[in-house]
């Protein structure tokens, strides 16, 4: 493995913090009651969790298509690229077929790709969780989150999701669904909201841990 790269922040926080960035740059966190030393005798310490988080950084670029592979719906298609007179994103048997009038709309074109699979599929697992519950949002949105998978304006009933769940298989996005739509009835996560989720989707755990395994970075 390459020199992990540690930047260490002095700052008003309560405990000492780890995150790793997409750059694979370790970003450090510590109270100002502790000094740099003791952090980095801490730091040391859990260096065996911090290599396999940026070993498995690795496999999540790839994951998210930052190669020569985009996986969309848990499947991977191969990326084949083109200039063209227009802007065209189309999968064709396991290939993902990406014109475009220049190299620089690539990523662009994909993304806005992507979002349209992602809302299509949103929309139409939203009204049947909607009939299922009884449950009613007001709105679905898509963004590129950086910390969650989900989330919910409960006063507004808007349901915001990660634009990066179209990569993983669509039960995952139905436990997000679902999960945000809960909120709407219940805000917190505690005894009566996780009953909730049980009544309706028994084995939501298990796509829990997919995403915490996959934590947006």
């Amino acid at each position: 493995m390459n020199e992990i790269i540690i930047n260490y922040i002095h700052k008003r926080v309560k405990n000492l913090r780890i995150t790793i960035k997409r750059d694979k740059t370790v970003m450090v966190q510590h109270p100002l009651f502790m000094d740099k030393l003791l952090a980095q005798q801490f730091v040391s310490k859990k260096m065996p969790w911090i290599k396999k988080h940026l070993k498995d950084l690795d496999s999540q670029r790839r994951y998210w298509g930052e190669g020569d592979f985009l996986y969309i719906w848990g499947k991977p298609y191969k990326k084949k690229i083109c200039i063209s007179s227009h802007n065209q994103v189309q999968i064709q048997d396991d290939t993902l077929q990406v014109s475009v009038k220049e190299q620089s709309q690539i990523d662009f074109a994909i993304k806005k790709f992507l979002r349209e699979c992602l809302k299509s599929e949103a929309l139409f697992l939203l009204e049947k969780w909607q009939r299922e519950t009884g449950i009613k949002a007001n709105e679905l949105r898509i963004k590129d989150m950086k910390t969650r998978w989900g989330s919910c304006n409960i006063d507004k009933k808007r349901i915001w999701l990660n634009l990066r769940l179209v990569h993983y298989d669509l039960k995952q996005l139905e436990y997000v669904i679902l999960h945000e739509l809960m909120h709407i009835v219940e805000r917190g996560h505690n005894k009566r909201f996780y009953s909730l989720l049980d009544g309706y989707m028994p084995d939501w755990k298990t796509s829990r841990k997919i995403l915490r395994n996959q934590q947006p970075l």
